[in-house]
């Protein structure tokens, strides 16, 4: 016998809101992340940024974007890998799950991920 207001869907609907919570937190970690990385190199990193504009190995997408003044969370739109400059697709932008499934490390030039990234995404 159940007490008064207790309800079975109680520890399920915890669980699901529990799930969805910790999705939605590695989102944001994952996007607030990206934004400090770029926002801090375009702006407040200005000995590095002045590095990778003249490193022949800089990606060019990155460097276009670091010349231009224009690096932030919109632009480029897409995530790319700061090491090889190639575009991430949407299954290697899934906050933890990509991460883990990619051995932590980039699908293309295998440069391992920061671990300041997995902190916050975690």
């Amino acid at each position: 016998m159940q007490g008064c207001g207790a309800s079975a869907e109680a520890p399920v609907l915890t669980v699901i809101g529990g799930i969805l919570g910790a999705l939605l937190g590695a989102v944001l970690g994952s996007f607030a992340q990206a934004t400090a990385e770029r926002w801090s190199l375009q702006w407040f990193r200005p000995q590095e940024k002045a590095r990778l504009l003249v490193d022949p190995d800089t990606p060019e997408l990155l460097r276009t974007a670091l010349a231009a003044g224009r690096l932030a969370p919109w632009n480029p739109a897409r995530s790319f890998c700061f090491c090889c400059g190639t575009v991430l697709a949407w299954h290697e932008n899934l906050p933890l799950w990509s991460a883990w499934r990619q051995r932590f490390r980039c699908r293309h030039c295998g440069q391992p991920f920061a671990r300041k990234t997995l902190w916050v995404e975690g």
